[in-house]
C-alpha cells in the first residue's frame, strides 16, 4: 500500500493510531483510579476536617499539572529531535513507577511529592497525541484526535469505576499498585506496535520549511497563542470543582461505606457520555470547523454544570453528569484540530507540549482555587462559578478564534485555519 504525505502506508498509520488508542486508554484508566477516593486517602493519612480535606485535595490534584506545565514544553522539544515514540514510552513507564510508590506514601506531604514527580516525568496525553497527529493524514486529523479523545474519556470512565470499587473492597494501597500496572501495559503496547515511519523528526531536513522551530517561534504562529490562552481558561474552569466532587457526593449519599463506589460511578457516566460523542464531534470539526464545535460544547457544559450545585439526591446528579459528558466530549477534538491545522508537522511535538503545558497550568490552578473555595464558601459554590467561566470561555473562543481565522494563511497543511 503506498505511503501518504506522512511517509507511512495506510496500514502502518492505522496500526499506530490503534496502538496509541489502546495505550492511552489503559494509561488513563490507571491515572483515574484514585480520583474517587483521594480526599478519603488523605483522611487516612491524617488530614481531618472538611476544610483541610478540601485544601489538601486541591493541592494534591493540582501538583502533577503544575509540574507538567514546567516540563511539557521541554519534553515536546525533545520529541521533535529524538522522536515522539520514545517520549510516549518515557511518559508511560514513568507514570507506572510513581503511581506504584503512592500506595506506600506515609504522609500527605509524601503523597504530594510523588504527585509532583508523576507530573514531571509523565504527560502521556500530549506525547501520544503528538505521535498520532504526526502520522495521521491532515484530512483525517480530526477523526484521529477525536478517536484519541475517546481513549481518554473511556479510560477516565472505567478507571474511577474500578478504582472506587477496588478501594472499597481492597483498601487504598493495593488499589494504587493495581493502577500502576496499567500504564506499564500501555508502554509495552507502544513499544511493540507503534511506528513513526520515515517522516519522523530525525529524518526531517534541518533547512526545510517544516523543520523544527523553537518554542517562541511556535507560539508566534498566528492564532496559536490565542489557542494556548483559551486552553488555560478552559482547563481552569473544567477542574475547579474536581477536588470537591468526592466530598460533595459524600454529603448526598446515605451509605457512607459505598461512597468510593458511588463517586466512581458518577465520574464514569460523565466520561462514558463524553466518549460516545468524541469521534462524531471530531468528524464534525473536520467539516464545519473546530470553532463552532468548541463553542457549542462549552456552552452546554456550563448549562449542565450550574444545576449540580442545587441537587439533593444522586439520581438528579447522574442525569446532569450524563449531559455534562455529552457536551464536554466535543471540546477535546476541537482543540486538537486547531493545533493540527495551525502548526507544521515538524513542530507538532513542541506545539502539543505547549498545549499540554497550558492545560496543565489551568488544571493546576483550577483545583487550587476550587479547594480554597470549598474550604471557605462550601462545596456547592464552585459548580456555579464553573458555569459562569464556561460561558465566558465560549464568548472568548468565538471572538478570538474568529479573528485568528481571518488573520493568517498557514504555510503547512490547508493554508488557512478553518474555525
Amino acid at each position: 500500500m503506498p505511503p501518504d504525505e506522512t511517509g507511512l502506508s495506510r496500514r502502518a498509520w492505522i496500526r499506530t493510531l490503534v496502538a496509541g488508542w489502546v495505550a492511552q486508554f489503559v494509561c488513563m484508566t490507571g491515572f483515574s483510579f484514585a480520583m474517587p477516593f483521594l480526599p478519603f486517602y488523605l483522611r487516612e493519612l491524617g488530614v481531618q476536617g472538611q476544610a483541610a480535606q478540601s485544601y489538601w485535595s486541591g493541592l494534591v490534584i493540582a501538583a502533577p499539572a503544575l509540574m507538567m506545565m514546567l516540563t511539557a514544553p521541554l519534553w515536546g522539544s525533545l520529541a521533535d529531535r529524538v522522536g515522539r515514540k520514545p517520549m510516549v514510552l518515557r511518559a508511560m513507564f514513568g507514570a507506572a513507577a510513581t503511581i506504584a510508590l503512592m500506595g506506600a506514601a506515609g504522609s500527605p506531604g509524601m503523597l504530594l511529592v510523588l504527585r509532583m514527580l508523576q507530573g514531571g516525568i509523565s504527560g502521556t496525553v500530549s506525547a501520544t497525541n503528538a505521535m498520532v497527529s504526526s502520522v495521521s493524514p491532515r484530512s483525517r486529523a480530526g477523526f484521529s484526535l477525536g478517536l484519541m479523545q475517546t481513549a481518554i474519556f473511556a479510560g477516565s470512565s472505567l478507571g474511577p469505576l474500578i478504582g472506587g470499587m477496588a478501594a472499597d473492597a481492597l483498601g487504598y494501597a493495593p488499589t494504587f499498585y493495581l493502577a500502576a500496572g496499567l500504564p506499564l501495559l500501555g508502554g509495552i503496547v507502544i513499544a511493540v506496535l507503534a511506528d513513526e515511519g520515515p517522516a519522523s523528526p530525525r529524518a526531517a531536513p534541518a533547512a526545510s520549511a517544516a523543520s523544527p522551530q523553537g518554542l517562541w517561534a511556535v507560539l508566534a504562529m498566528p492564532g496559536f497563542a490565542v489557542v494556548v490562552g483559551l486552553v488555560v481558561l478552559l482547563y481552569f474552569a473544567n477542574t475547579l470543582a474536581g477536588p470537591l466532587f468526592p466530598l460533595y457526593v459524600e454529603s448526598l449519599v446515605l451509605d457512607k461505606l459505598r461512597v468510593n463506589t458511588d463517586t466512581g460511578r458518577l465520574i464514569a457516566v460523565t466520561a462514558v457520555s463524553a466518549a460516545l460523542v468524541a469521534i462524531p464531534m471530531g468528524w464534525l470539526a473536520d467539516r464545519v470547523g473546530p470553532r463552532k464545535v468548541l463553542v457549542l460544547g462549552t456552552l452546554f457544559s456550563g448549562a449542565f454544570m450550574v444545576p449540580q450545585a442545587f441537587v439533593s439526591e444522586l439520581g438528579t446528579l447522574y442525569v446532569l453528569r450524563v449531559g455534562l459528558g455529552l457536551a464536554a466530549g466535543a471540546i477535546g477534538p476541537a482543540m486538537g484540530g486547531f493545533v493540527n491545522r495551525a502548526v507544521p508537522r515538524a513542530s507538532q511535538g513542541k506545539a502539543f507540549g505547549i498545549v499540554q503545558s497550558a492545560s496543565s497550568l489551568g488544571f493546576g490552578l483550577g483545583p487550587l482555587a476550587g479547594g480554597a473555595m470549598g474550604a471557605t464558601l462550601g462545596l456547592r459554590a464552585p459548580f456555579i462559578v464553573v458555569g459562569a467561566l464556561q460561558a465566558s470561555f465560549a464568548l472568548a473562543a468565538w471572538a478570538l478564534l474568529g479573528k485568528a481565522e481571518a488573520a493568517r494563511p498557514i504555510g503547512a497543511g490547508r493554508g488557512k485555519l478553518e474555525c
